[in-house]
């Protein structure tokens, strides 16, 4: 597995090239196990930074599915602790990872 421990939320879209590719394991879960919906509003929240993890952040993404929320959550938390916590249009708790 890659030795990945994320990076700030704001820097993702421009270091993009610098983020390894999510691990077969989580493809391989996430083939088999996603759910199509998408997600209204995802909420995350974790820990970052090569630093044993030791940088916190938190931050909200719209109109995402398993797929696309799982990548947010590896691009900036990478093997470090994190929670990601999904909701439909009314604001009902529908996935939580």
């Amino acid at each position: 597995m890659a030795d990945w421990h994320g990076m700030k939320y704001e820097d993702v879209e421009k270091n993009r090239d610098a983020i390894p590719a999510l691990p077969q394991e989580k493809l391989q879960v996430l083939s088999d196990t996603a759910d199509p919906t998408m997600y209204a509003h995802c909420h995350f929240n974790g820990n970052y930074g090569a630093s044993f993890c030791s940088e916190f952040q938190s931050f909200d993404r719209f109109s995402l599915s398993q797929t696309e929320a799982v990548q947010a959550a590896w691009s900036t938390f990478g093997l470090c602790g994190h929670q990601i916590t999904c909701y439909d249009s009314d604001g009902n708790l529908v996935w939580q990872s």
